[in-house]
């Protein structure tokens, strides 16, 4: 069976399917081949497949496809399941550690070596910024490249994907040093004079052991005032649409509690909310966020903004450099410290299980 684009041949137990692909950049016709191990009816409906491929342009003759566009589109097929800050990290990734360097490359003429080579070079001497990029970025940098390169096997654009192979830095465990109890206390008491409500943040952060985005989406029907305890089930997210409230990383909402003081200060910074809210003639309701941006409490804090006020707060107060995260592991020490039972501080942090806790 021959076409004007598309030919069966029998060769011995199998056939060879051929279809025309286009031309080259130089004007050299371009053709794809398949070994098809079956029936002459099967061989028919891959070439036809294959046809359909290519008018669909998911076959493109070869050097037309540039990484950088292949990335393209593998990103607007992929991103429409990612979820909170995936996309924003991974489009980042793209635009600043792999298309600069990979991307005029043909898509079918990457290598192994091209890579190995690449990432090399962003170990030392950093992508977009001096310096280079650290081993958990640059690996980072691979888990992407790695996955659109398999979606572009699974799309037949690729017949193998090159950055399988590639070889790649180990990644040394990090050393974990939590705040001291004195340095946490510096640090709100700072706060209290520039931003109250920052200082209560804190607080928040240093004893319950929530992740900022759970923080941030706390809203005040979520306190139980008598049982002196909070549901996390909410988190606030910075995505590409802007901030969402989602569920929790694990999907699971959780009860913790705290202690008389938390809550007294609590009681006093919703009493203060409603306050503002009344002299400014709207209404705070049960479903305004704790920690809200706007007098009405509609809208919570960006978590950037509030990562960078701690980090002002730090240098200003001379504690040691530390995450806004690093409250999270201040908290987890300090009950450990105290022998509270590891599965109670697991379910406090909001761990799949106790090993996830013992391990970090």
């Amino acid at each position: 069976m021959a076409t004007s684009r598309g030919m069966i041949r029998k060769r011995g137990s199998a056939y060879e399917v051929r279809v025309f692909v286009g031309v080259d950049a130089v004007g050299n016709k371009q053709y794809r081949s398949e070994t098809v191990r079956g029936t002459e009816r099967d061989a028919k409906r891959r070439c036809t497949a294959l046809l359909a491929e290519v008018d669909a342009g998911k076959i493109l003759p070869a050097g037309r496809e540039s990484v950088a566009a292949f990335l393209e589109e593998w990103f607007a097929h992929a991103s429409l399941a990612f979820e909170g800050r995936t996309t924003l990290v991974t489009r980042s990734i793209i635009d600043d550690y792999l298309v600069p360097g990979l991307g005029e490359f043909p898509l079918h003429r990457l290598r192994t070596q091209d890579i190995d080579t690449h990432f090399a070079r962003l170990a030392t001497s950093g992508g977009v910024r001096a310096g280079g990029l650290s081993v958990a970025t640059v690996r980072r940098a691979h888990g992407v490249l790695r996955r659109a390169l398999n979606q572009g096997v699974r799309w037949g654009r690729i017949p193998s994907n090159p950055a399988e192979n590639v070889s790649l830095p180990s990644v040394k465990p990090a050393s974990i040093r939590p705040p001291s109890q004195a340095d946490v206390l510096r640090v709100i008491e700072l706060a209290s004079f520039d931003d109250p409500d920052m200082a209560l943040l804190l607080a928040f952060l240093a004893q319950t052991g929530a992740r900022r985005g759970e923080a941030l989406g706390l809203r005040w029907q979520d306190i139980d005032w008598d049982d002196r305890s909070v549901t996390i089930q909410n988190a606030v997210s910075l995505t590409h649409r802007g901030l969402e409230l989602k569920s929790t990383k694990t999907h699971q909402s959780r009860s913790v509690a705290m202690d008389e003081t938390l809550v007294e200060r609590l009681r006093v910074h919703r009493e203060w909310c409603a306050s503002r809210a009344r002299r400014c003639d709207v209404t705070l309701t049960n479903e305004s966020f704790v920690f809200a941006a706007n007098v009405e409490g509609t809208s919570p804090r960006r978590p950037d903004s509030v990562t960078r006020a701690f980090r002002r707060l730090c240098v200003k107060a001379g504690v040691p450099a530390s995450r806004l995260h690093d409250l999270r592991h201040f908290a987890a020490t300090e009950l450990l410290s105290a022998a509270v039972d590891v599965r109670t501080v697991s379910g406090r942090l909001g761990h799949r299980n106790a090993a996830t806790t013992l391990n970090v």
